[in-house]
């Protein structure tokens, strides 16, 4: 997940403080605002359809599939959201609506030359970053056939679908595996002795 932008406003306190409170009293905002519906908060107009309730009634969010416009370099979620193209079909729903991850704009396009494509049907082009990850990110696996696994050491657990770890991290209680292989048929102890506290995932620790 990427996080949200950041949202602030630089003037002095004093001056913010005053201007906040003459905006509740009096039920007007500044220009450069919108008044949210509920005739007690003002927000700057930029934030009016980003994607992100500002207003307290959620009025600045509302009827925006039409009213704002992107930036040719941007996507136009269907919630009215603007996402950089560079974001578009990388296998995150940045939009928050799956817009940037439908078969509309990710199924059967040209790949980039830092991408390659999954030979499902619909044809998905992937970073190549994903290609023998370990993960199955095309729906048909693809982007894991015909990859060279490497050969781990006697001290280290191989992952089903590839990978190294420390053979130390097996039945830890965390998935190190991108497959979760290192948490499968785990034993975990029913109780510790009076020196040890029992974790949550079955462990004892010395107290």
């Amino acid at each position: 997940m990427r996080l949200s932008r950041l949202k602030v406003t630089l003037c002095p306190i004093v001056v913010c403080v005053l201007a906040a409170a003459a905006g509740r009293a009096e039920g007007k905002c500044s220009i450069t605002q919108f008044q949210c519906a509920d005739g007690d908060h003002c927000i700057d107009k930029e934030w009016v359809c980003d994607g992100e309730d500002d207003c307290p009634d959620n009025s600045d969010e509302q009827s925006c599939s039409q009213k704002k416009q992107c930036p040719e370099n941007q996507l136009r979620c269907k919630n009215g959201r603007c996402l950089s193209q560079n974001w578009l079909c990388d296998g995150q729903d940045d939009c928050g609506d799956n817009t940037d991850e439908s078969d509309e704009y990710c199924a059967n396009r040209k790949c980039t030359k830092d991408e390659f494509r999954c030979t499902e049907p619909d044809g998905r082009c992937l970073k190549k970053r994903f290609r023998c990850d370990g993960r199955q990110d095309c729906k048909d696996g693809a982007d894991e056939l015909g990859c060279v696994r490497p050969t781990c050491s006697s001290v280290q657990f191989e992952c089903h679908h590839g990978g190294c770890i420390s053979i130390k991290w097996v039945c830890d209680g965390d998935e190190d595996c991108h497959d979760a292989s290192d948490e499968v048929d785990c034993e975990r102890p029913k109780n510790c002795s009076s020196k040890h506290f029992q974790c949550a995932n079955g462990k004892c620790a010395m107290l």
